[in-house]
């Protein structure tokens, strides 16, 4: 039986150079999802083009508390994110309050809700912040449950084990102890150090992932200057477009689908 895989790309609407890369992906039937920074200022210009490509793929919210834009600064950076989240000292008034605002924004641009939801810095899974996006998605939507990713991994690299332990698997456990909708597996993050292989990643990820998995990446056609991986964007773009990742000729064992397509693999 085939493993089902959903690649999803991070970040649209960040920068002109990942909206190009995530539109091609999606074009060429390679990508699955693309999740929105909906507080990004290109967000609104570039929202039309993938909204019409829906049929194609689906479109989830990016969920960020880290990154700053004009008008919505950040509420921290990582690291003091993480800390005041296990200390239990994050605001949560205003978190929350940013939490409807994204999902206002997002429900504006595509006129539903987002079919997924991750988060920017894998925010979304920290104490305080799963609890608060747990009850306003149960309030504002109800039985109308959109999966939500975590990063439990089957990965054994060093970065995929801190992710599991930052939240990762506590949230999958919420998740599933309470019905939610949510991947079975996880993979796509790694070091961005100098040298990295992406090349050689994505084939053990291929070889080794689960079936129910989100495949995590964040492509660009070019390296824009104030993108600090701007660099490593362009190299999973460049793979992820290539032959070696042609949906026509990947193994027989993989069958690459929407996020929403996993839910049959979860049951």
């Amino acid at each position: 039986m085939a493993r089902r895989v959903a690649l999803c790309a991070d970040d649209y609407g960040y920068n002109a150079a990942v909206d190009e890369a995530i539109l091609a992906l999606i074009d060429g039937k390679r990508l699955g999802g693309a999740s929105c920074m909906v507080d990004a200022p290109r967000f609104a210009e570039s929202a039309p083009a993938l909204r019409e490509r829906e049929r194609a793929a689906d479109i989830g919210l990016h969920f960020n508390l880290t990154e700053t834009f004009p008008g919505a600064p950040r509420v921290g950076a990582l690291p003091m994110m993480i800390a005041a989240s296990w200390l239990r000292a994050l605001p949560a008034s205003d978190i929350a309050q940013r939490l409807r605002r994204q999902l206002l924004r997002f429900e504006a641009a595509f006129k539903h809700m987002p079919a997924y939801i991750d988060g920017h810095q894998h925010v979304h899974q920290f104490p305080v912040v799963r609890d608060l996006l747990l009850r306003e998605l149960d309030a504002r939507y109800g039985v109308r449950r959109p999966l939500i990713r975590n990063t439990a991994s089957s990965a054994a690299d060093g970065k995929s084990r801190v992710l599991g332990l930052l939240g990762g698997r506590t949230l999958r456990e919420h998740l599933t102890q309470y019905g939610w909708p949510t991947n079975l597996d996880f993979v796509g993050a790694y070091r961005y150090a100098e040298g990295t292989d992406f090349a050689a990643l994505a084939a053990q990820w291929l070889r080794t992932l689960k079936d129910g998995a989100i495949w995590m990446c964040h492509p660009a056609v070019r390296a824009e200057p104030d993108d600090p991986i701007g660099a490593f964007r362009v190299a999973e773009f460049r793979w992820l477009s290539s032959s070696e990742f042609d949906p026509q000729r990947l193994p027989a064992s993989i069958e690459l689908v929407r996020p929403s397509g996993l839910l049959r693999a979860a049951r």
